[in-house]
Formats: structure tokens, sequence, C-alpha cells
């Protein structure tokens, strides 16, 4: 049973991994630099404003670790939804897409990772089925 949930984090490749973990890291830095700037507005930074920062700090950690999981979980989504069809549109309305996709798998990461957990459990059992079969 440990064996199975080490192997669910450690479902993806490093470079996909590090990848979606880089821009977790970005997202999160840029929230909670713009959560400091909102709590420091006055230039008195209070004792109440600490506690707060340090609660969005832990949401930022924890969304920022737990983002690869929940992207893989909504880039599987959307591959089943859309299948292997192509589309061809503005560049601009593309990147805007994809930030905001990013930004909201970042923001619900908690409720999205264990559709992500799933989704690899479902992958490795798959795989096992079929080095077995071999």
């Amino acid at each position: 049973m440990l064996k199975t949930i080490i192997n669910l984090f450690r479902g993806f490749t490093p470079q996909y991994y590090f990848r979606q973990l880089f821009f977790g890291l970005i997202i999160g830095s840029i929230y909670l630099y713009m959560m400091w700037n909102t709590l420091n507005r006055d230039g008195v930074v209070s004792e109440s404003d600490i506690h707060d920062f340090t609660q969005m700090a832990i949401f930022a950690i924890v969304s920022t670790l737990l983002y690869p999981y929940s992207r893989f979980a909504y880039e599987e989504i959307v591959g089943f939804l859309l299948g292997r069809n192509i589309f061809f549109i503005n560049s601009i309305v593309y990147l805007l897409a994809k930030v905001m996709t990013m930004i909201t798998c970042w923001a619900l990461a908690i409720f999205i990772f264990p559709l992500g957990l799933l989704f690899i459990y479902y992958y490795q059992k798959q795989k096992a089925k079929e080095n077995s079969n071999v």
C-alpha cells in the first residue's frame, strides 16, 4: 500500500513535474507579492497583517506543490473532451486562455489534485497490466 502511494507521487517524468512546478512557483510568487502589497498598502504592518499573510503563504505553498497534479488532471480531461483536434486561433487569445487555466488550476489545486492522483493511479495500473501480459 505504501509503495502504491509513493508511486502516485512519482507518476510524472521529472521534466514534466519540474516544468509545472516552475510555473506554479511563478504564479505563487506573483500571488504573494500582490497580497503583501495589498496588506502593506499604508506602510504600517500590523500583527493581523502578518497573520493574514502567513495564511496566504501557506495556501500559496500548498497550491504550488499540488499544482503539477492539478494541471495534469486538467490536461487529461481536456484531452479526453477535445481529442486530437487542432484549432487555429489567434495566439494572443490562446496565451490568455492558457494563463487563465494555469491560474485557475493553481488556485483550485487542492480540489483538482485528487483527480490527478486518480489519473496517475489508473495509468500505472494500465502499465502494470500491459507489463504482466508481455
